[in-house]
């Protein structure tokens, strides 16, 4: 213990110093040699993370995840309430994490819940709100419209259906944009570049969370709701978890009880590539 004491990184990253939507961005800035970087910015806010580099092109360069001293997987990060955390330990030393064996060798992220504080009951009630907009899009060429294929002259061709933009100048001219529909529906528009249509596309995303915990001597009772809806339109994401955490000592005896459940719903779109690729 002495050993691994001497290579650690102690974090007190409690509430609301948590990113109330994902627990890796909530230490962002926190630990050198800690790198995050976001790799889905939906509902789900994917991220990776590397602690001691890049060991490995072709395996696993994630450090491991340790709750209340039992491994788990790093991707049951996302479903801890950021609010039970009482304490983060980064471990980057091979000293220090190989105590948890072959799993460590890429670092080690460990967190301690809260528990029951002695003295008079405490009752907590808070609530958060956050909004995300596209803060930028890339930027597009304004002089051709959608089209793939040429013609005799080597000139592009419109196609209403393509995606691409090699097709021929545009000129204003009505033309129909999209296949025609089962009853002979037809969207037309004029053949023009349409300054904000892609990031008209896009909505303001919503994220409310809620939070009650009851504290009182050896017990801890926490719950939480998450409602997410993303930029992308008609993406949600649900999250409901409760968290109970009980102690007792006799003499040289220590009995702890933990659980947690966790419960998500959500409805997003089944393809991110293709709705990017679209828009």
């Amino acid at each position: 213990f002495k050993q691994k004491t001497a290579y650690e990184i102690r974090l007190s990253l409690v509430g609301s110093e948590m990113c109330i939507r994902d627990r890796q961005n909530g230490l962002t800035g926190k630990v050198s040699g800690l790198n995050i970087s976001t790799t889905n910015s939906g509902v789900f806010a994917n991220t990776r993370i590397t602690l001691r580099g890049i060991r490995s092109l072709t395996g696993n360069n994630q450090p491991m995840l340790v709750l209340d001293g039992v491994p788990v997987a790093l991707s049951f990060l996302n479903s801890i309430n950021p609010n039970d955390i009482a304490d983060v330990s980064i471990l980057k030393s091979s000293a220090g994490t190989a105590i948890y064996g072959p799993d460590g060798v890429n670092g080690a992220i460990i967190i301690t819940s809260k528990k029951g504080i002695k003295g008079r009951p405490v009752v907590t009630l808070s609530n958060t709100t956050q909004l995300e907009s596209i803060a930028y899009m890339p930027k597009f060429q304004k002089q051709f419209g959608g089209g793939y294929g040429t013609d005799a002259f080597g000139n592009g061709t419109f196609e209403p259906i393509e995606q691409q933009s090699w097709g021929p100048a545009y000129d204003g001219s009505i033309r129909q944009f999209g296949q025609t529909g089962p009853k002979g529906e037809k969207l037309e528009m004029p053949y023009s570049y349409n300054e904000n249509g892609r990031r008209n596309f896009f909505q303001t995303g919503v994220t409310t969370q809620t939070d009650v915990s009851f504290s009182t001597g050896d017990f801890y009772l926490s719950a939480q709701n998450v409602g997410i809806n993303g930029t992308i339109p008609g993406d949600k994401n649900n999250r409901r978890s409760v968290n109970l955490r009980a102690e007792k000592e006799y003499n040289r005896i220590k009995a702890t009880f933990s659980l947690r459940y966790t419960q998500t719903e959500y409805d997003i779109t089944n393809n991110n590539q293709l709705v990017y690729y679209g828009v």
